[in-house]
């Protein structure tokens, strides 16, 4: 995945640069990038068409069952405007493969306050000792490490599975068509 980079108001057009350089180093054709039709995944598609053309940018779409039909509107939208090459992949049959969609998701539950007990009963049932986070101990691998403790994808199957299943698929495709992928998570991606 492309490296951390930073802008300042003195360097305006290094990110071009600084995009091209690592396909360069990497020896790739191009780069891949999942839209969302999202405002992240909206600038970093500008930001690569802007610095390599339209033509050496793949964005893919990746909507499963829950997704909002609407993101996938917005993703097409993204899509045409930037110009580029796409491809619409469905996660739906991997994840039901999984059992993901068997589980409980907060969206059958009714009301937003009966939702954020929820989360913030299962977070303080998940925080380990010292106070690892779900989240840290996904990230570290420690998950199950002490007594009776259980993962944080059983904890939160959406949050574990969906957002990593999306970067597999956009490795995938990259590997095959010998581009970048070029990542746009943010904190709700974590």
């Amino acid at each position: 995945m492309l490296g951390v980079w930073t802008s300042t108001p003195d360097r305006r057009c290094e990110y071009r640069d600084f995009i091209r350089r690592e396909l360069d180093a990497h020896e790739r054709d191009g780069a891949i990038i999942g839209i969302s039709g999202g405002i992240d995944s909206s600038v970093v598609g500008t930001l690569l068409v802007r610095a390599l053309a339209p033509e050496r940018v793949l964005a893919v779409v990746l909507p499963e069952r829950d997704s909002d039909p609407r993101s996938t509107a917005d993703a097409r939208r993204e899509i045409d405007r930037l110009g580029v090459a796409h491809r619409e992949i469905d996660l739906t049959p991997a994840l039901d493969a999984l059992g993901v969609y068997d589980l409980l998701h907060l969206d059958v539950l009714p009301g937003r306050r009966v939702k954020e007990s929820l989360v913030a009963w299962q977070h303080r049932r998940h925080t380990g000792e010292g106070g690892e986070t779900p989240f840290r101990s996904g990230l570290v691998g420690t998950h199950g490490l002490g007594k009776n403790r259980r993962s944080s994808t059983e904890a939160s199957p959406t949050r574990a599975f969906k957002p990593r299943l999306r970067m597999l698929v956009l490795y995938y495709v990259a590997e095959q068509e010998n581009r970048l992928v070029v990542g746009t998570t943010n904190r709700s991606d974590t």
